[in-house]
């Protein structure tokens, strides 16, 4: 698949524009009904693509959480949102349907699915064109190494202003519509 790391910034700054790109994304499993509405999702993976580039956007965990002697408690987990890069071929690619399974390795790591559902985009039955607007995300560091998190990110699209935002539970993103574009 020819996937290439790159930080939030660089992804924002190859995708910004106007709405261009398709997306898919995988659900996740919550009792919160109201994260899985046409407005709002809890969703663990989120994937667009251009006739150029796709960009596949998940959080995993880094480090942290072990028991320090110093703190007599366990430390805060680290989590980093992995912005991945490769042609417009990859995004048809990944299998959607209920029961999708995929593995997609890079220098850095993989992530993988089985049996879990990757579904198009669609708002009210249509599918939704995203653009990429702005984005904040914090930084940190464990053993030298920077970690990015993305925190929020300006979808904007015909059909409304969406935005991608960091969930309660660490592994996840909410999708919401955010406002009506004229």
């Amino acid at each position: 698949m020819g996937l290439e790391q790159v930080s939030i910034g660089e992804f924002v700054a190859a995708a910004a524009g106007p709405p261009r790109f398709r997306a898919k994304h995988m659900p996740t499993q919550t009792v919160s009904q109201e994260l899985h509405t046409e407005v709002s999702r809890l969703i663990a993976l989120f994937c667009i693509a251009d006739d150029t580039d796709t960009f596949i956007l998940n959080n995993r965990w880094v480090g942290g959480d072990i028991w320090s002697q110093e703190l007599a408690d366990y430390t805060d987990p680290i989590w980093e949102t992995v912005v991945l890069r490769s042609s417009a071929k990859t995004f048809e690619a990944i299998p959607t349907g209920p029961d999708s399974v995929c593995r997609m390795e890079w220098a850095g790591g993989f992530v993988q699915w089985n049996a879990v559902a990757v579904e198009p985009f669609t708002y009210l039955g249509e599918p939704v064109t995203f653009g990429v607007g702005g984005a904040l995300a914090y930084a940190t560091a464990v053993d030298g190494r920077p970690h990015e998190l993305l925190v929020e990110l300006e979808l904007p699209s015909r059909l409304g202003e969406w935005r991608l935002r960091r969930s309660p539970t660490p592994s996840a993103f909410v999708l919401a519509r955010h406002a009506v574009t004229s």
